[in-house]
Order: C-alpha cells, then structure tokens, then sequence
C-alpha cells in the first residue's frame, strides 16, 4: 500500500485505474467516479498511513465475486496472532447529513435522501460473511465509512449502529 500512497495523486494513475475499471466489466467510469476517485483516495490512503497501515494490502473498487456489487476499498491484513483481518472502506464525502426517522436513511447537505452508509457497509460485510466456505479460516471481518470531508464533530458513530460499523471522519478530533 506504501507504493499506492505515494502515486495516488498522480493523473497516471488514475489513468490506470479508469483502464482497469474498464477492463474489470465495470464500464467506462463517468467524470464523477473519477472525481469521486481524485478526492476520496488520498484521503483513504493518507488516514491509513497516519494510522501506521501501510502494510496492509488494499484494493481500491473491489468486485465482489458473481459482480454484484462493488466495494469503494477492501483492506486485507493479519492480526498478530496470524489472523486474517478484512476491512470493508465505505467512503463518503459528505460535510455532513442528517439520519431520518427509522435510522435506515439519510438526507445528504444536497438534499438527496439514501441508504445510510452504516447499513451500505453492513451488507458488504455480510456479503462476505455468508460467501465463504465453511471450512475457511477465520477471518476477523469490519466495516467501516470514511466520511473524509465531515468535520470530526459530524463524523460521529451514531450509537444504534455502531454495532455494523463506525463512522470516521479523515482527520482526527482536534481540542
């Protein structure tokens, strides 16, 4: 991951990916994606490296087997036990939203209402949970959104769900 953070800002790289992206099946990413792509990424990789995470293995909009679904990140690793540890990134550059009634929705800042991004990732990781075999390691499976251009104070886990995974902001809370 240590090479990816030092090369994802640079516009031959997501050159690369745009191509790959393609190759995978998944169509030519419109100017948004790739947008989404230029803005979301350094931040994924630079929270990552500030957390001490480099060696983990990352791979940026994963397919999920059978294409289902696609995931924005999916970091592999292992624990110090030896563990195999799985981390499914959603991420999200909202400022801020607002939970609807039922906690399942929100309104994005723009005013568009969607999934809650806890119960986006909490079905990836489920995903994950029921595809393997049954006589697979043990995987200690996570999710997480890295909702990078909230303030911290609006990046909070909201404590119903926190139990399907946290919410961070890219930056750490600053006193």
């Amino acid at each position: 991951m240590r090479e990816i953070a030092t090369l994802v800002r640079e516009a031959s790289f997501i050159s690369r990916c745009q191509q790959r992206y393609t190759a995978a099946g998944f169509g030519v990413p419109g100017r948004g994606e790739v947008r989404s792509w230029r803005k979301s990424w350094p931040a994924l990789l630079d929270a990552l490296m500030r957390a001490g995470l480099g060696d983990l293995q990352l791979y940026l909009e994963y397919g999920t087997p059978g294409g289902v679904r696609r995931l924005d990140a999916l970091l592999l690793g292992a624990a110090s036990d030896g563990a195999l540890g799985m981390v499914v990134v959603e991420l999200k550059q909202w400022r801020d939203c607002e939970v609807l009634e039922g906690g399942d929705r929100v309104r994005r800042s723009d005013g568009e209402v969607t999934a809650h991004p806890v119960y986006q990732v909490a079905a990836y990781r489920s995903f994950f949970q029921h595809w393997r075999p049954r006589a697979a390691p043990v995987l200690d499976l996570r999710a997480v959104v890295l909702q990078h251009n909230a303030p911290p104070k609006r990046a909070r886990p909201w404590p119903s769900m926190t139990r399907w995974g946290p919410i961070f902001p890219s930056s750490p809370a600053t006193t």
